[in-house]
């Protein structure tokens, strides 16, 4: 017989819990290994890298809009297309 057992967890300790779950979730349907040119989304180190800038140049355009970041859980991720027309100019 299965047996349901309740548990009080604090609200931040549950947080981590599902963003962990949401992660591995995301890892399994290969999230962030797709090719380049098929990722939707690029980290701050896959930007600096394929921009060439550092990261308080990234920090500043950050602060000035010019790209904007999409949170996940604790990390931080840009949109394929910005990343993309900053690299055209």
């Amino acid at each position: 017989m299965n047996t349901l057992q309740l548990v009080q967890v604090p609200k931040d300790e549950l947080i981590k819990e599902i963003e962990n779950v949401v992660m591995k979730v995301l890892e399994a349907l290969n999230f962030g290994k797709q090719a380049e040119n098929e990722k939707e989304l690029y980290t701050r180190k896959e930007v600096m890298e394929l921009l060439g800038v550092t990261y308080s140049t990234l920090f500043n355009w950050n602060k000035k809009k010019i790209l904007i970041p999409r949170k996940i859980g604790h990390k931080v991720y840009y949109d394929r297309k910005e990343v993309l027309a900053c690299k055209n100019n």
